[in-house]
């Protein structure tokens, strides 16, 4: 599948977990859009996706992939609290715990009225 099917079926899937009100784990995500979580190099192709889906999702004014998780914290890995970061949505004495609780209420908020 090329980059670009990857970027646009993970999108996809992130907004039907989004109209579901919940969260996908990277373990169930990047086996759908063709990623062997095992192998370093699809982690990092899938972390580099997770960061296209958001600038895509950024438009409305939240970060979709907060809803993708670790399967052992049932929290984004620190890459998505990097980017917030880059992006100076968060800063480094904001709780990053407030912050995702806050991102996910948006998504949630906004795919109930989409």
């Amino acid at each position: 599948m090329p980059i670009i099917s990857k970027i646009e079926e993970c999108y996809r899937l992130l907004e039907k977990r989004a109209r579901e009100r919940g969260t996908i784990e990277y373990g169930e995500l990047y086996p759908a859009i063709g990623l062997r979580t095992e192998e370093e190099f699809d982690r990092r192709l899938g972390s580099f996706i997770l960061s296209e889906v958001n600038v895509k999702s950024q438009k409305n004014g939240f970060q979709i992939s907060a809803i993708a998780v670790s399967r052992e914290t049932q929290k984004p890995d620190k890459g998505f609290f990097s980017l917030a970061r880059d992006w100076k949505l968060l800063s480094e004495r904001d709780d990053e715990n407030n912050f995702w609780e806050t991102e996910k209420r948006k998504i949630y908020d906004f795919y109930s009225k989409n």
